[in-house]
């Protein structure tokens, strides 16, 4: 299984490995680390990715708004390129109330699962 995670904060990375390995028990685990929106383009394209894990703000001030540089411009791309969205489950692991609900309203379009787990 094929994971996308973006998020700007190693420490973080190794949180959703942990999760990732309690919720998809007994399943080979393929990781992609992305720490920008770039990163998580080039893997979306040249892997077909089965969940992906979001966050919204990436490498700036936190609780940022939503625009370039964030996890939203990336779920944006997603919306409009939706042949590159996750197989499975979008989750979207920010602490930024509007981020979160901008990348939600902009993935709902795509029909896949969306489920919330902020990791601190």
């Amino acid at each position: 299984m094929k994971i996308l995670i973006l998020d700007d904060m190693p420490v973080r990375h190794t949180l959703v490995r942990n999760f990732c390995s309690e919720h998809f028990k007994n399943r080979e685990l393929e990781y992609f680390d992305a720490y920008s929106v770039l990163q998580a383009k080039d893997f979306s394209l040249k892997y077909n990715i089965d969940h992906m894990l979001l966050d919204h703000d990436l490498g700036g001030p936190h609780f940022t708004e939503s625009g370039p540089g964030t996890g939203y411009e990336f779920a944006k791309w997603l919306e409009e390129c939706p042949q590159y969205a996750p197989s499975g489950s979008f989750f979207i692991i920010t602490l930024n109330p509007t981020g979160r609900a901008n990348m939600i309203r902009a993935l709902k379009s795509i029909g896949k699962p969306i489920q919330v787990c902020a990791f601190t």
